[in-house]
This record gives structure tokens, sequence and C-alpha cells, in this order.
């Protein structure tokens, strides 16, 4: 750029924002021992959020 120029750029702003609801569901019983037991989460963001599932002393 010269002196008195200018241009413009694209930016983007990326905020991240915290889990507003935790909901559990569970119908009488929820899990048995040794049984798959299925979990789900549903959020939206840019990026795309990640999941992970931790069970015991993790």
């Amino acid at each position: 750029l010269e002196t008195g120029e200018s241009r413009d750029y694209p930016i983007s702003v990326i905020v991240s924002k915290p889990i507003s609801e935790t909901r559990i569901t569970c119908v009488n019983p929820c899990a048995i021992e040794k049984k798959t037991a299925t979990l789900t989460c549903e959020a939206s963001g840019l990026p795309s959020p990640r999941y992970s599932w931790f069970y015991g002393s993790v």
C-alpha cells in the first residue's frame, strides 16, 4: 500500500459461548451395567463444537 491508500480485508470474530442448558432425560432404568448406553449432545457454533464423553476417574 502507498501512503494514504486503504484496503478492505474480511475478518471473522469467533466467540466461545458456554453451554446454556444441560438436560438429562432418563427412562427407568437409564443404563444397565455391561449394556450399551446412548448419550447425545446437541450444540452449534463456529468452529463446530467437539464432544468427549468420559467414564470413571479420567
